[in-house]
């Protein structure tokens, strides 16, 4: 079992409270899934992508902005997630990750 039960609170007022904990066994099982997400492909497709068979064709200055920001947007969704995990794991979290 995943989850064991550990009291169950009685009350005169409301229903019955049942009070559960995450097993051992639940514990590795979450661990699992938790990396097979973090391992598992997806098939990454976005449009940018055909535009970038183009690049060569457009203004590079203009397209190397775009991409730049891009990248900016992309560190700033990943830094604070970045951060926080390796807080939760006790080391010392940087102030930004480059992408």
């Amino acid at each position: 079992m995943y989850i064991e039960v550990v009291e169950t609170i009685h009350s005169d007022t409301r229903p019955d409270k049942t009070v559960f904990r995450i097993t051992d066994k639940g514990r590795a099982y979450f661990q699992k899934l938790l990396l097979d997400r973090f391992k598992e492909e997806v098939p990454l497709f976005h449009l940018m992508y055909n535009a970038l068979v183009f690049a060569g064709k457009g203004e590079r200055e203009k397209i190397a902005a775009i991409l730049r920001e891009r990248v900016t947007e992309a560190e700033h969704q990943v830094n604070p997630l970045l951060s926080d995990l390796l807080r939760a794991q006790g080391n010392r979290s940087p102030e930004r990750i480059a992408i």
